[in-house]
């Protein structure tokens, strides 16, 4: 008699007896399989791995024998999380969950020379030089673009909370020539509103301004630079201020520039605009801002530019121009920083010197007494003269038994405009109140249009709690809503509506914040604004203190000034 076991890995073991009797013995043992099927799950794009050995993507299924693992989540440039888990065939079917791998997060620092380059990285566009950006841990592809520049890569390697820097200096393509002769063939005579051409046999352009009297008005040239240019391109003047300070006032700022020695080769923005004949300037900063982030002007203007073949560069497009006015603010390589307009967020910024930007010029012009009689009164858009009854002006007080406050823009028949409140808010408000609200984008993107940025925000379940800073101008009544950016900044920013619209607010005892006090109003626009990996969900608002526009986060608190069309 014998004794015998079957011992085999991942089998249950058997045993027995038999008996030798001269005879011949056959003993045929069938093995149960000691196993279980296991799922085991971890997120997309997550690679498991069960002791050391890769078994495939997340979620995966498949058996295994009896033991102790060590399941692993593995995911490129994240931190691997574990668990270990003993296996028994008493349970035919287990299931597993593992944390989701967390990023592992580095920075990189990518500058060039010149900046307001294109940034891609892995393929990916992430935005313009100089930036700093956050990025997954391992070696990453930079390429930087710019139009009239070769394109150029780079490879970077980036530690856990480190920042890798990259400084890459493009070089030029085929260089273009740059035009700065218009025909003065075809004389104009007055009188002249906002998007008229205009030629009095010296200068040439479009009118995008025009004073109380019609008397005087500004002209914007109908050629631009065909290449960016710097602001200044000297490096010691680049790292001075130089006192061309003004922001409503270019003609100014350039007198300041010719003072000093060889500005022609010092200040190329500036020497481009001269080269255009007398009285020919680069335009401060609220001049610039008129002409192309007014979309009244912005348009009128450009309908005339068009049949000239000469328009100004379209809203959203990513397109930097350069204004006149420095700012007292050093950047990153030493230099000092001037103002321009980013049109692609529709938005004024500062940046160094030395980068590239594109240059339009503007004029002064007189329009001469027997033209000024009928001329258009200014304003931030143009407005023709109105009726005697049941119209307005930019300025006016406004009062139809309903809704109160003062014009800020108007129609050409000055039957149809907008009003802002007399009131603002007397306490700063949030965008919004309500954390989820905060990280997530409800589509009220609309740059010109407020209406339809509240009427997005009112289809909100329980908006009035949520949305502090749209409940405040709501609870004025029918009609009132939170001004878009657009709209907020013709009110703000451009000095003859600010200046017409403020007088009457003070005699109601209801100004608007003065020029240069640090005070922020939100506006309805909110942006999609990304950082790394994550969406940071943002608002556009107006600042006071230096004329910015800029994005926050919602849940920050800024002061609220409804607006209302009539």
């Amino acid at each position: 008699i014998y004794s015998w076991r079957a011992i085999a890995n991942g089998y249950h073991e058997q045993s027995g007896t038999f008996t030798v009797s001269g005879a011949k013995v056959v003993e045929n043992v069938n093995l149960v399989i000691d196993a279980a099927m296991v799922t085991i799950s971890a997120g997309d794009g997550v690679e498991i791995w069960v002791n050391n050995e890769k078994k495939g993507n997340s979620p995966w299924r498949g058996q295994l024998f009896s033991g102790t693992y060590i399941f692993e989540a593995r995911k490129a440039g994240h931190r691997t999380t574990t668990l270990s888990q003993s296996i028994t065939s008493s349970q035919p079917e287990q299931s597993y969950t593992l944390d989701t791998p967390t990023p592992i997060i580095g920075t990189i620092n990518i500058s060039s020379e010149p900046a307001m380059a294109d940034v891609y990285i892995d393929g990916k566009s992430v935005g313009q030089t100089p930036m700093f950006t956050d990025v997954l841990v391992g070696e990453h592809t930079v390429e930087l673009q710019l139009s009239g520049y070769s394109s150029q890569k780079q490879t970077v390697l980036v530690a856990e909370g480190k920042t890798a820097s990259l400084n890459i200096t493009l070089s030029k393509a085929v260089a273009t020539t740059t035009t700065t002769s218009t025909s003065l063939s075809s004389i104009t005579t007055g009188p002249y509103k906002v998007g008229d051409y205009y030629n009095d046999g010296k200068k040439e352009g479009v009118v995008f301004w025009v004073d109380e009297t019609g008397q005087h008005g500004k002209i914007v040239s109908l050629a631009e630079s065909s290449s960016k240019l710097e602001w200044s391109s000297d490096n010691a003047e680049q790292k001075r201020l130089i006192g061309a300070d003004s922001k409503s006032d270019g003609a100014k700022n350039m007198a300041v520039v010719q003072q000093i020695s060889d500005w022609q080769s010092k200040y190329p923005a500036f020497k481009w605009c001269a080269d255009l004949g007398d009285g020919w300037y680069l335009p401060a900063i609220e001049e610039l801002m008129i002409f192309t982030l007014d979309n009244t002007v912005h348009d009128a203007v450009n309908q005339t530019l068009a049949t000239k073949g000469k328009t100004l560069a379209n809203r959203g497009d990513i397109y930097w121009s350069w204004s006149s006015t420095e700012r007292d603010y050093k950047y990153s390589s030493g230099e000092f920083c001037a103002w321009l307009v980013g049109m692609s967020g529709g938005y004024t910024g500062r940046i160094g010197k030395k980068v590239d930007g594109y240059v339009r010029a503007v004029a002064a012009v007189t329009f001469g007494e027997s033209e000024s009689k009928t001329a258009s009164p200014a304003s931030a858009t143009p407005a023709t003269q109105v009726a005697p009854s049941k119209t307005y002006k930019v300025g006016d007080y406004y009062n139809d038994g309903r809704k109160e406050g003062v014009v800020f823009w108007v129609d050409e028949t000055g039957q149809h405009g907008k009003i802002v409140s007399l009131a603002e808010s007397s306490s700063k408000l949030e965008w919004s109140s309500d954390n989820a609200e905060q990280k997530r984008l409800i589509g009220a993107d609309s740059k010109s249009d407020g209406a339809k940025n509240m009427a997005v925000v009112q289809q909100i379940s329980d908006w009035q709690s949520k949305y502090p800073a749209f409940k405040w101008c709501a609870d004025l009544g029918e009609g009132w809503y939170l001004p878009a950016i657009d709209e907020l900044k013709i009110f703000t920013f451009d000095n003859t509506v600010y200046d017409a619209v403020n007088r009457t607010l003070k005699a109601k005892g209801k100004k608007l914040a003065n020029k240069g006090r640090y005070r922020w109003y939100w506006s309805s626009t909110e942006r999609d604004y990304k950082i790394g990996s994550g969406r940071f969900c943002a608002a556009w608002g107006v600042c006071m203190s230096d004329g910015d526009t800029s994005d926050s986060y919602k849940d920050f608190h800024r002061y609220v000034r409804a607006v209302s069309a009539f």
